[in-house]
């Protein structure tokens, strides 16, 4: 009797290390997406502050659309002069790329850090800049986002961040905002 209850005992034991393991390997790759979506906003940023004369036309929403550039701005050991406006399309698409994972495949198949990502730029005339990055979870959760666009004073921030992305409980998002002068 007492080597059953020992062995009851053992199991829920190894059960609740089990279940342990796995909520930690959640929450882990949950906290890598954070951190891949801070970079890459940031990174975004930074080629903005490097291209200020097209600081506007970075606005927008992308979400793995665009095409190659007609000015490939950089290639390897090649010098490549650009104009500003070329500079823009290829700083977007090559940031684009990234977000999507196309410096890492296998079997041809993009390998993003992301679940459907979504990036949102929103430009003000006084250089502030705000990068939203969306994707979707792997569990659910509240999506706060969504609950932002009810409020009657929401500023153009709040609506870029409402708006990036596919509402829904599995959608998370990273928000950095900054001032490119």
């Amino acid at each position: 009797m007492e080597v059953l209850v020992t062995l009851i005992i053992l199991v829920v034991g190894l059960l609740g290390v089990f279940t342990l393991h796995s909520v930690a390997k959640r929450t882990n790759f949950e906290a890598y997406q954070y951190t891949q979506a801070t970079y890459l906003a940031n990174d975004l940023i930074n080629r903005m502050r490097l291209n200020r004369g097209e600081l506007a036309q970075y606005a927008g929403t992308y979400t793995g659309n665009l095409s190659v550039p007609s000015t490939v701005c950089e290639s390897g050991t090649a010098t490549v002069t650009c104009d500003d406006s070329e500079m823009r399309s290829w700083d977007l698409y090559d940031w684009e790329q990234l977000m999507m994972g196309a410096s890492v495949t296998e079997g041809g198949a993009k390998l993003s850090a992301l679940t459907s990502p979504t990036a949102c730029v929103g430009v003000q005339a006084s250089g502030d800049v705000t990068v939203v990055i969306s994707w979707q979870g792997m569990s659910e959760t509240e999506d706060e986002a969504k609950s932002e666009e009810d409020d009657a004073a929401a500023t153009a921030t709040d609506t870029l961040i409402s708006d990036c992305g596919t509402a829904g409980k599995k959608r998370r998002h990273v928000v950095i905002a900054s001032v490119v002068m």
